[in-house]
């Protein structure tokens, strides 16, 4: 009995073995693990469209742990101090603008699974109604796009409030609303661009902002934002406007070229986008001797 006992131990013990040695402990796509996948952070739409087709790959090990960082809570202590010091300390207004939160990254990932993600509707539903922090409005747009996604929701009613100029709050909301459904946002890039008309810079701003997480129609786009990074404008527009030029240097020869001057922008972040954006257009290039 004794000597069962310990064959059966062993048997299990190189079970154990072998499961670390030939298989690993998270899945994998093209290389990377789930975690390595969850930290990367997309800086164009393709690679968005990359990190959303390795997500899909492995949902069943992503989705629950997507839906967990859907009910991630505010700090008790941090929204203390919020109240007491509220503008006065620099980490309390970076917190109070969310840059620990992963609300938002993780209903936008959700809604790129589409029908995979169904069952993280309750989460995403009550995110619509977080108002936590002062950049909940972003989390609450991020779910609503992911729950149309999801649901298959008509999605002209997202566009339609992109139409109040002359309502800013209204109009920035809805756009990075819009700007979250990527590519299902193309619809609304007439809007988007009628919005680069009105002379207030919030507007400009975060339709600029959209048009890059859209990403399409480059023939249009690339003209409309090209005014806004030249270095005559100010610093707020060449931001917003590098941002936006760097999600088509894959598929512009003229946004490569706005991009390549911008490299020599005084302000470092227009300079570090422009070169990220760059290097990554230079990778989709096909080497000489293909």
């Amino acid at each position: 009995m004794k000597a069962k006992k310990i064959a059966i131990a062993g048997l299990a013990f190189a079970a154990l073995i072998a499961l670390v040695v030939f298989e690993p402990w998270e899945p994998r796509h093209k290389g990377k693990t789930l975690r390595e996948w969850l930290s990367f952070y997309p800086g164009s739409p393709s690679e968005d469209e990359l990190r959303s087709e390795a997500l899909k790959a492995m949902h069943e090990r992503a989705v629950p742990i997507l839906k967990r960082r859907l009910e991630w809570e505010p700090s008790e202590f941090l929204a203390g101090l919020s109240l007491k010091y509220q503008n006065r300390i620099p980490l309390i207004v970076s917190y109070q603008q969310g840059i620990t939160d992963p609300r938002s990254r993780a209903a936008h990932d959700l809604g790129r699974m589409g029908d995979l993600a169904t069952n993280a509707i309750p989460q995403l539903i009550a995110l619509t109604n977080k108002h936590d922090l002062n950049s909940s409005w972003h989390c609450r747009g991020a779910a609503a796009a992911a729950l149309a996604l999801i649901r298959h929701d008509p999605l002209p009613p997202l566009f339609e409030p992109l139409n109040r100029t002359n309502d800013i709050d209204v109009f920035y909301q809805q756009a990075m609303l819009v700007g979250a459904l990527g590519t299902n946002g193309r619809p609304a890039i007439p809007l988007l661009l009628n919005a680069l008309t009105n002379t207030h810079p919030v507007i400009h701003a975060h339709a600029l902002i959209a048009l890059g997480m859209v990403g399409s129609e480059p023939e249009r786009c690339v003209l409309a934002i090209l005014p806004f990074i030249a270095p005559t404008n100010g610093l707020g527009a060449r931001q917003k406007a590098a941002f936006a030029m760097a999600a088509f240097a894959e598929k512009s020869e003229l946004a490569e070229k706005a991009l390549l001057t911008a490299k020599g922008d005084p302000d470092p972040y227009v300079r570090r986008v422009a070169e990220g954006a760059l290097k990554r257009a230079q990778k989709k290039q096909p080497s000489p001797s293909s």
